[in-house]
This record gives structure tokens, C-alpha cells and sequence, in this order.
């Protein structure tokens, strides 16, 4: 057991909602769990134990992140956090992402899981699988907007830092049944340096070392984007089989290229790195901060325990830290005199940044051992064109259309024939309102890679888009020919609108039916499935389909629209309200789910309602050719 960690016959502090929260993130402790020791009066909360954690977890449970908020926030977060997770987040091994990741692993977690994938297409890079881990929030944290931003802006910085030896590579962003999924590079046969330090496996060589690689990947992101990594510690560095070392987590991250949006004083982080300062009102998250983390990881790398006790890191405050010599006697005196420069409690006294730092540790390793320190290996990352079009698609993913557009080009001018970077440009021009401009971009891939389907089908959506129904016809014809030259049909999910728009409706259904077949979780198929079957006049069995695409994502706005519109075709007009409501809470400017709420209201003899639904809807759609066509109806 780790020094620090209270013993059998330490009395044990009470239990504070902080720590209840870490051990619900880590799915330690079950939602009725947390809810049952959280509910007592604070006076009267039982003491740590009660938590039943084995020791390992106990000592990360004082070392891990805990939110510095007003106890209105953490009353808040303990509300949420005691929220049951929906159905819609059981996904589990075997299934898929976006039709490209195939999960082999969930890592849960109370604020967001990590599924360990397989990607169906793309290289395998050197270390020889497809192997990557995606990064999701849980889906009813995304109601507060300010978690999703701040996953897109976790998203953004890290892609944005690009490959390094150093830093875990953030790949890009897919988007699957409304949420967004953060690709990343899956660290094969990695530890934490956690776990390294609570095997008792390290020594002051392995730290120099660690510390090398680490301030070699800071100093890289502080070059390159000015980041400030905000929750350094060593859950936060993986350990690979070679030895190196990857900085991961970004979520705290702060950088001068996207600093619109950031709040430096919105404060999270990890009470035992804590610099001193950070526990004053207003805290600023500065490279300075990163430092002092930087220095309390290495102090625990060298001694196996925290500069300070885990229930008092506060005391840094007002002492000074501890000489780590008193703890490790083989410790060289530089190495412990440059720890102890990083721990200093004026900010001013410690190294600027990791640019600063570098050629200090490097200059250490020289002194100590003789040598200049050890290259990192190359990163495994893929080409830079692959990687500029992955950005680009990712950028757009991430509503970032102008900055998409330049990363696509980039990756065009390296390879003017990349068929998946004209396919991203297209992507985004289409997103900026241009089907002219995407429809010539799915032309160049199409021409640059003729066996694949996406750029055949992003066509006919385009042209679809520019009014050109013919032209859109045609693109779907070829891409129609290519799926039953593969027979495999799964492709056509995001384009089975075009199905149901362009082809006699029991074909649509066959082939609707036949995508459903090969990928029962293909929700926009069930979806437009429904739209068609409501048009064939069958609305029984249209709700029933929108009912499935719901099971797969609660909160796909269209679904509950079509359902609508379907119960009030069936006479179940409280439903059907019901049913539109929820549509408009998930996205008010859905004219179908208008046209269904004035309608289900009219036929219940609220006339006056459904005018006024209307005119709501016509205020955020003017023009709307449906709800003109309702509003003079209901006006008669």
C-alpha cells in the first residue's frame, strides 16, 4: 500500500461529494450507490470506508480528478452524475461506429466512455492492427451545451497538435447516432505511469527519462499551439512497450490558436498537482501551473508518494515542498534540485515552459550519464495528405467549415488525386451552402477512385441539394450499380432519403429493407423508412419504424417527427402531440413536426393553438413551402 493511502487504523475523513463523484466516473461505485451515500445529511455522511474500495483504489481515488466548484456545482454534477445511463448507451462489443469502427472493448466511465475499436478501412500503421480508441461523452450529458463544446474543443486542440512521438494522436472526429466520437490512436500494450509507480517499478533513471519524453511532447504542443495541458499527472502519461512515453487526456486544455470560448478560471483538476496558486479565487491555468504538475509527477515518480498528503495538498500553500532526497537517497542532487525548482511556490520561480525545461533535462541527462538522451521513435501516424484530409473531414464534423476547406486543399496540393481530401472539401462546401462547388469536388473523387461508393452517393446528394433532381438521379444509378456489383448495400444508409425520393416504392422498400438487413442499427434507414411507408399509406407500420430508429437513438429529431406526423395519420393525436413536442425540443426548426403539432391540435378543436404553431415555425423557416401550405388552410 502506497505510504500516503490511510492504513487500517488511520482514521479514515469523512466522505465529500468530490470523491464520491470520482469513484462513480471510474464506475467504482453504481448510480443507487452514489445516490445512497450522497443522500445523507453532510453532518452525518459515513466515513471513506464506506466506499468498500480495495486499496489500489482507494490511493487513485485521492490522487484523481476532482472538480473545484461552488457546492451548488458539485450538488448539480451529484444529480447528474446519479442519472442511470440511457439505453442508447449500451453500445457494446461487436457493434459499429459510423459503420467503420467495430468495438472490441468498452471502458466505462460516469462522464464519457472509451471504446477500443477496429477499423474496418484505413492502413495499418506500424504497429501492425487497426486498432484505435474512440472517446465519447455519455449521451445525456450532452443537454448541457457546455460539455459538448467543451469536447469539441478538446477535439479541435488535439487534432490540431497533429503527430509527435510524444502525445497521444488524436486522428479525427466521426459523428454516429448524434453523438461525436474522438478517434485516437490506440497505445498497444501501454501502461500508465500510474500503475508503474504503484508496481513500485521505477527509479531515478526511468523518471529522467519519462521526464524527458514528456516535456519533449509539451514543449512541441507549447511551440505549436501555445497549449497549457491542464491536468498533468501520471494517470495522464502511458508508459509504451519500448519505454516512451505519450502524453493523453487534453480535455483541460487551454491554447492561445483557440482561446475564443475558454475560460482560464473554469477550473478542473487534480488536487495533489495543484500548484499553490491555483488554490486562490480566480485561479489561472498558465504554463507555470503546468510546471508545478509537471515537477509533483516527477516527485512521485522518484519517491512513490505525492509531495504533500493526498487529503492535504492544500499545504503547499504554506510550505515549502519536501526535499524528495529525505525519501529516495540515491536521488542525484540536480535532478532533485530541478523537482524542486518546478514545485517552487512562486510561480515566477519556476521554469517559463517546457520549451525552457527541455535543453535543461537534456543538459541533466548529459551531466548525469555521459550521453546525450535517447531520440524518440518516430510516431505511427499516417501520411500527411491522410492525415490533412482526416482533418479536414474532422473540422467539418466539428461545424469548423472554413478551416476544413483550407486543410483539404492542403491535402490536395501534396496529392491532387486523394480522393477521400476532394470528398472532405466537398463535404464541407456542400455544409457552406454550395452544392455547385461539393458536386465538383465529388466529381474529382469520383474520377480519382472509381470503385468507391461515397463519392457517388455524396453526388447525387449534392445535386439533390442544387435542385438538379435528374443529376441526382443519375449519380445514384452508378452508385446502385457499384453496391450490387459488391452486394453489399450498408453503404446507402446516409443516402436512403435519395431511395425513397428517386425510385418506385416497393424497389425503395426491397433495398431499404436489404441495408436494414446487413446493419440493423442503420437508424437514418429506419428513419426514411418510415417516411416512406407513410407515403405507401401505411402509417401503422411507418410509426413502427420510426419507433425502431428511436430504440437506436432517443434523440434523432427527425424520428420523432415522422412519428408523428404517422400517429396523427393513425387518429392517436395526444401521442402525436406528444410525439412533435419532443421533435422541436431536439430541433426547433423541423417543418414536418410543426405541420404535425398544428394538425394533431386542430383535429382536437384547438384551432387557435395550431395557427399559432404555425406562425412559430414560419417565424424560424420563412417561406417554408409546407407550412404556408398549413397556415392557409388552417386561416380559412
Amino acid at each position: 500500500m502506497p505510504p500516503d493511502v490511510p492504513g487500517p487504523t488511520t482514521p479514515l475523513p469523512r466522505l465529500d461529494l468530490a470523491r464520491a463523484l470520482v469513484a462513480l466516473h471510474h464506475g467504482w461505485i453504481t448510480p443507487a450507490r452514489f445516490r445512497e451515500l450522497t443522500s445523507r445529511d453532510p453532518a452525518e455522511r459515513s466515513v471513506l470506508g464506506d466506499l468498500r474500495l480495495d486499496p489500489a483504489r482507494l490511493a487513485e481515488l485521492y490522487g484523481s480528478t476532482v472538480l473545484l466548484a461552488k457546492p451548488e456545482t458539485l450538488s448539480r454534477l451529484a444529480e447528474d452524475g446519479a442519472v442511470p445511463p440511457e439505453e442508447a448507451e449500451a453500445l457494446g462489443p461487436g457493434d459499429w461506429i459510423a459503420g467503420r469502427y467495430r468495438i472490441l472493448e468498452v471502458l466505462r466511465g460516469g462522464f464519457g466512455r472509451i471504446l477500443v475499436c477496429e477499423a474496418r478501412t484505413g492502413e495499418a500503421y506500424a504497429r501492425g492492427n487497426r486498432r484505435v480508441a474512440l472517446k465519447t461523452p455519455l449521451r445525456h450529458r450532452l443537454a448541457d451545451l457546455g460539455t459538448l463544446e467543451a469536447f469539441h474543443r478538446e477535439a479541435a486542440q488535439w487534432i490540431a497538435l497533429g503527430a509527435h512521438p510524444n502525445l497521444v494522436l488524436a486522428y479525427g472526429v466521426e459523428e454516429h447516432l448524434r453523438l461525436p466520437f474522438l478517434v485516437m490512436e490506440y497505445v498497444e500494450g501501454a501502461c500508465s505511469l500510474h500503475q508503474e509507480i504503484q508496481a513500485g517499478r521505477m527509479n531515478w533513471l526511468r523518471a529522467l527519462w519519462i521526464a524527458l519524453d514528456t516535456a519533449r511532447g509539451l514543449a512541441y504542443a507549447e511551440q505549436r499551439l501555445g497549449l497549457v495541458h491542464g491536468d498533468l499527472k501520471p494517470l495522464n502519461l502511458l508508459l509504451t512497450p519500448s519505454g516512451s512515453v505519450k502524453v493523453a487526456d487534453f480535455g483541460l486544455s487551454l491554447s492561445r490558436a483557440l482561446a475564443e470560448a475558454q475560460d482560464a478560471e473554469t477550473l478542473a483538476g487534480t488536487p495533489a498537482y495543484l500548484a499553490p496558486e491555483m488554490w486562490f479565487e480566480a485561479p489561472q491555468r498558465t504554463a507555470r501551473t503546468d510546471m508545478y504538475a509537471f515537477g509533483a509527477t516527477l516527485y512521485e515518480t522518484v519517491t512513490g508518494r505525492t509531495p504533500f498528503p493526498p487529503d492535504q495538498p492544500w499545504l503547499n500553500r504554506v510550505q515549502a515542498a519536501p526535499d524528495p532526497r529525505r525519501i529516495q537517497g540515491d536521488l542525484p542532487s540536480p535532478f532533485a534540485d530541478l523537482i524542486l525548482a518546478c514545485l517552487d511556490r512562486d510561480p515566477d520561480a519556476r521554469p517559463g515552459g517546457f520549451q525552457e525545461l527541455l535543453p535543461a533535462l537534456e543538459a541533466l541527462h548529459l551531466r548525469l550519464l555521459g550521453t546525450a538522451p535517447p531520440a524518440s521513435p518516430e510516431p505511427d501516424a499516417p501520411a500527411q495528405a491522410d492525415a490533412l484530409a482526416n482533418l479536414a473531414a474532422s473540422w467539418t464534423n466539428l461545424g469548423r467549415l472554413a478551416e476544413a476547406v483550407e486543410a483539404a486543399r492542403k491535402a490536395l496540393r501534396l496529392d491532387p488525386d486523394h480522393w477521400k481530401a476532394h470528398c472532405a472539401l466537398g463535404e464541407a462546401r456542400l455544409r457552406q451552402g454550395d452544392p455547385g462547388g461539393a458536386l465538383a469536388s465529388f466529381e474529382a473523387a469520383h474520377r480519382a477512385a472509381p470503385g468507391e461508393v461515397a463519392p457517388l452517393l455524396n453526388a447525387a446528394l449534392a445535386a439533390r441539394d442544387g435542385g438538379e433532381a435528374q443529376v441526382a438521379a443519375a449519380w445514384l444509378e452508378r452508385g446502385l450499380r457499384l453496391c450490387e456489383a459488391r452486394n453489399r448495400y450498408v453503404d446507402l444508409d446516409t443516402a436512403s432519403l435519395l431511395l425513397v425520393e428517386h425510385l418506385p416504392g416497393e424497389e425503395a422498400l426491397a433495398l431499404l429493407d436489404r441495408i436494414l438487413e446487413e446493419d440493423p442499427a442503420a437508424v437514418m434507414t429506419w428513419n426514411n423508412r418510415a417516411v416512406l411507408l407513410r407515403r405507401l399509406g401505411l402509417p401503422a407500420e411507418a410509426a413502427a419504424s420510426a419507433d425502431r430508429a428511436l430504440a437506436i437513438n432517443p434523440l434523432y429529431a427527425k424520428a420523432w417527427s415522422n412519428r408523428a406526423t404517422a400517429l396523427v395519420e393513425l387518429g392517436r393525436l395526444e401521442e402525436g402531440l406528444e410525439a412533435a413536442g419532443r421533435a422541436l425540443e431536439l430541433d426547433p426548426r423541423l417543418a414536418g413536426a410543426y405541420a404535425a403539432k398544428a394538425a394533431a391540435l386542430a383535429r382536437l378543436g384547438r384551432l387557435e393553438a395550431a395557427c399559432a404553431c404555425i406562425r412559430n415555425g414560419l417565424r424560424l423557416l420563412p417561406g417554408n413551402a409546407l407550412l404556408l401550405r398549413a397556415e392557409a388552410a388552417y386561416d380559412r
